[in-house]
């Protein structure tokens, strides 16, 4: 009786451990069916090609390891974005996990692009400000812009404030550059992978003030030029472009392209650093990662932003940024520091960094 209960008791162990080592052979095989469709997406997609295949033999040769299948998902997950980032540092690039089982998902609340214009209005005769919290691109925000330009033509002074300023696209700037510039200009270059234009799911799309110009093998490049209107009714308005460390993505564009053709000056703090757009890619065992698939640069030496951040021309906390820019136009301390605490305007923190 007691060697059969020996006897039991050692098949349940025997069986026991046979489950557990199928059901690591089974996590390891999906881990590298994770790492491979990864390897395929970033080799075809990432915005440098060629730290793109490099990415690949990375997650490729990583496959072959059994060590991923003893963590969990959100392990895993982190383990491979930082062999990535060992590899060339992007922090928009990452593999995430899969939601918990039973995790409530987080509802999406539609954008409301009533609130993309936070501020529009004359602080003085000849000072015209306007806060962006958003670029939408939609009718009903570039019709209050225009409406503003309109109001505020011939203005000395144009204060754009992109502090609180979280991204979108390049209608708005297309509209003020038309505005401010008397000369066909060209901004920024954008640069994307030819296989995401192909398969029509790049965010740009070629028009007037987005142009084909020659690029690398594998890649899509479009001047991003300014196209003046008729009469430009901001031609001689001197630019203040108010930064924070908050600000990011469309806004880091603009900043830019102000300070790199010195039609404006750029005052704050260093902004975010997000010079590369990029789409999410469902992989297999319901993991995502985001891959960036192109950037924005400076034509003149080729760098863009990305976790860097624009230098502001004029360095001041976020919080005096509006005070630095109504001093430069010409107004005392005082008066400049009463018209910033008339805005009643308190700009976002900057996120904190993670690698």
């Amino acid at each position: 009786m007691r060697i059969s209960r020996i006897i039991l008791i050692t098949v349940a162990l025997l069986i026991s451990a046979l489950l557990i080592t199928l059901a690591g052979a089974a996590t390891h095989q999906e881990r590298q069916a994770v790492l491979t469709e990864l390897a395929s997406a970033l080799e075809e997609n990432y915005v440098f090609p060629e730290y793109g295949v490099l990415y690949a033999q990375y997650l490729r040769s990583s496959a072959q390891t059994e060590n991923y299948a003893r963590m969990n998902n959100e392990e895993f997950a982190k383990a491979v974005t930082a062999g990535l980032q060992g590899v060339r540092e992007d922090n928009h690039l990452r593999l995430m996990a899969p939601s918990p089982e039973g995790e409530a998902s987080v509802p999406i609340t539609p954008l409301d692009f009533s609130k993309s214009i936070e501020a529009a209005e004359t602080l003085a005769p000849g000072v015209a400000y306007i806060r962006f919290h958003l670029f939408p691109g939609d009718e009903g925000t570039l019709s209050r812009f225009d409406a503003f330009i309109e109001d505020n033509k011939g203005a000395e002074t144009l204060i754009f404030d992109l502090r609180g300023h979280r991204g979108g696209g390049l209608a708005e700037l297309d509209l003020l550059f038309s505005e401010l510039m008397t000369e066909e200009t060209v901004l920024l270059v954008m640069d994307t992978r030819e296989s995401v234009d192909k398969a029509g799911e790049s965010p740009l799309a070629d028009g007037p003030t987005l142009r084909r110009a020659p690029a690398q093998e594998g890649v899509v490049r479009r001047e991003h030029i300014a196209v003046p209107a008729a009469a430009p009714r901001l031609a001689g308005a001197k630019v203040y472009v108010l930064v924070s460390g908050y600000t990011v993505s469309a806004a880091e564009h603009a900043a830019l392209a102000f300070q790199r053709l010195g039609r404006g000056v750029v005052i704050g703090e260093t902004t975010r650093g997000g010079a590369h757009f990029g789409k999410t890619v469902l992989l297999n065992h319901d993991f995502t990662a985001f891959v960036p698939v192109g950037r924005t640069f400076n034509p003149d030496n080729g760098e863009d932003w990305e976790g860097a951040g624009v230098t502001p021309d004029r360095k001041v906390s976020a919080e005096d940024a509006l005070t630095e820019a109504l001093m430069l136009h010409g107004f005392s301390k005082t008066e400049a520091e009463a018209l910033n605490a008339s805005l009643d305007y308190a700009p976002p923190a900057a996120p904190s960094r993670k690698k």
